[in-house]
């Protein structure tokens, strides 16, 4: 299989071990029809296959059923037709286009494609938007496809039946998981999301969530459970040993810390003696271009002396905000580094016969005008957001940053929060205890993971940030200190102010917030895991 393919199709095959655990956890209550929604190649199904020949012989075989739009996987059906599964069981067609009324079934267990919504093509989205309104559920257009097969896939279950899933880390965190999470919840007795600490899938870039929901139009108590365990732990949950789970309070990560890290964060919490960032400011994403090639220039492209152009100072990269002051100097320097630091700005109106029009026409045949983001503006290169922040907050990168006061005239990309405190007097104290272990372990709690290890922390995550109002904090002097002794010395020294003397924390409670702060980083810059799969 071609790498494009993969990535086109979502194509990432469910480990065998995995399978058989997975089977059999979905028929722990019965036995019946089982679908796989997207069986690629064949993992579950024959797993089914086995687990329901065991119990019913040869009749088994007729009731395996699934979908997949991959042909490539007909070698692997072909092996089932073999061992007796109808060829008319097995369906080379969009599972969303299927008629729920049809056939009703005791399990489904699956591996759903993870495709983003702009990999999609405009038929597949409104085939599964479609699907979405006959079940009732809203779902945004920029949902993956995963979200959509959650749905119909249970829309296509027996009362009483059983659903396990192989979803992404998205669904704990994707602002367009919300109504899959409350519509799972409105039609099972029990939902757990299962989150794996380590990597199943080789080159996937996304962490993998089980999806256990069990007695489908039973008593809907919604016992929703979010955990994290490890592959073993995971092997043994779903040989009956659910039971022992700690269930996380408010983030799925908090039982990856220790328990005197949790118990700081929330006596800290309950003290009072912090406040959410977002009570005490405003927060706002950066300038959204849509074409940062277009857009995002270096000071010296000629581009920027054409006659209608003019430009703003812009961080493109939270990676430049290395200190907790962004000066002047630094815009300069970043500058003359011949980095993109120069945000385009052109009018509405160009005349016909200038420069810069012929320039944006070359980029008009190039489609760069045919984005989503630019598609919205008119005209499409007549950016209107250039607001300057108080302070930047950068949204992704490899580690969790704090933020930086801004001494400029410049703006961000949308690589950047920027933040406006409600009380400009307050601006120093915010930065100043943003340096604190106390805000870095917030911001890995909050911040969602991606491949590579790289962060992002959405604006919704972010407001939680606790941050110290307290006019005390010397800013200038932290920077000082970052600039000549180094960021570490900066962060114990915020640590000593902040922690030790406004919030009375003892060295072994900074410690404890170092260490699980640590511990989140390196867990989420685990490469894939590439391990022997664990004994069945």
């Amino acid at each position: 299989m071609q790498d494009s393919d993969q990535k086109r199709l979502g194509i990432y095959y469910t480990p065998p071990w995995l399978a058989r655990q997975l089977v059999s956890w979905a028929f722990e209550e019965g036995i019946g029809p089982v679908l796989d929604p997207s069986f690629g190649g064949c993992s579950l199904l024959r797993a089914a296959l086995d687990h329901l020949t065991t119990r019913v012989g040869n009749r088994g075989s007729k009731l395996i059923y699934g979908f997949d739009v991959d042909h490539s996987a007909r070698r692997y059906a072909n092996d089932l037709f073999t061992l007796g599964v109808p060829r008319k069981n097995l369906v080379f067609e969009n599972f969303l286009s299927s008629d729920p009324s049809e056939r009703s079934y005791r399990a489904i267990v699956g591996n759903p494609p993870y495709v983003r919504h702009h990999r999609m093509s405009d038929e597949m989205i409104d085939q599964a938007q479609f699907a979405m309104r006959e079940a009732g559920v809203s779902i945004p257009r920029m949902a993956s496809s995963w979200a959509y097969f959650v749905v119909h896939s249970a829309q296509q279950l027996a009362r009483g039946g059983r659903m396990a899933l192989l979803l992404p880390g998205a669904v704990l965190h994707a602002d367009y998981a919300r109504p899959i999470v409350e519509y799972l919840c409105s039609r099972f007795a029990s939902v757990r999301f299962v989150h794996v600490a380590e990597r199943l899938f080789e080159g996937a870039l996304e962490e993998t969530v089980v999806l256990l929901a069990r007695d489908f139009g039973g008593h809907c108590i919604c016992e929703q459970h979010t955990c994290s365990v490890s592959t073993t732990r995971l092997m043994s949950m779903l040989r009956g040993g659910e039971a022992d789970l700690i269930s996380a309070e408010g983030s799925w990560k908090l039982p990856l810390i220790s328990p005197r890290a949790r118990a700081i964060l929330r006596d800290v919490e309950d003290s009072g003696a912090t406040r959410p960032l977002g009570d005490v400011a405003d927060i706002r994403i950066g300038v959204v271009t849509g074409a940062n090639s277009f857009f995002v220039r270096s000071a010296d492209d000629d581009i920027l002396s054409l006659a209608h152009a003019s430009s703003v100072g812009v961080v493109a990269t939270g990676a430049c905000l290395a200190y907790p002051i962004w000066n002047t100097y630094d815009q300069r320097r970043l500058q003359g580094s011949g980095a993109a630091s120069r945000l385009l700005m052109i009018g509405r109106a160009l005349p016909r016969r200038s420069r810069l029009l012929s320039r944006v026409r070359a980029a008009e045949r190039e489609g760069i005008h045919k984005g989503h983001w630019c598609s919205k503006r008119d005209p499409w290169y007549a950016l209107t957001d250039n607001e300057r922040p108080i302070m930047f907050l950068p949204y992704m990168g490899s580690r969790v940053h704090p933020m930086s006061l801004n001494r400029t005239l410049a703006t961000c990309t949308n690589a950047v929060h920027r933040i406006w405190p409600h009380d400009r007097n307050s601006a120093n104290s915010l930065v100043f205890s943003s340096w604190s272990s106390l805000h870095l372990l917030a911001g890995e709690i909050a911040c969602r993971s991606y491949g590579g290890g790289i962060m992002k922390l959405e604006p919704g995550s972010a407001v939680g940030l606790p941050v110290l109002t307290v006019p005390c904090l010397d800013v200038e002097r932290l920077n000082h200190i970052a600039r000549t002794q180094g960021i570490e010395k900066a962060r114990g020294f915020a640590d000593n102010i902040v922690l030790r003397g406004l919030l009375g924390l003892s060295n072994r409670d900074i410690t404890a917030l170092r260490d699980a702060e640590v511990a989140l980083a390196r867990r989420r810059q685990k490469r894939v895991r590439r391990s022997a799969s664990p004994a069945p």
